[in-house]
């Protein structure tokens, strides 16, 4: 009994091993979210730029840290939408930042 829950046990940490870690997911949300409001907030990104950075980011990744961009920029822009005028310059404003962190701006 004693090995089968330690086997149980290995698998679970390795299986958890094998995915993204959470800072992965996250940077994949934010890259989604740069990009996928860089025209409704007016900033610029550079094409050639993001298009490296994120295909190199995203080859390397898993599932459900592309999984986690995806949703970030379809679901951002919902958002967006939705927010007042104050909320979605502050967003803006910060997604410009971040583009600007990640060296995605021209």
């Amino acid at each position: 009994m004693k090995r089968t829950i330690a086997a149980i046990y290995f698998v679970l940490i390795g299986g958890s091993a094998l995915a993204g870690s959470p800072q992965d997911a996250m940077k994949a949300r934010e890259l989604g979210q740069i990009i996928g409001t860089a025209e409704i907030c007016g900033y610029d990104i550079d094409s050639a730029k993001v298009g490296e950075y994120v295909a190199g980011f995203l080859s390397g990744s898993d599932e459900t840290t592309r999984t986690f961009f995806q949703n970030g920029s379809g679901a951002h822009k919902i958002r967006l939408q939705a927010m007042s005028e104050t909320e979605r310059s502050v967003t803006c404003a910060s997604q410009k930042a971040m583009a600007e962190k990640y060296g995605l701006t021209p």
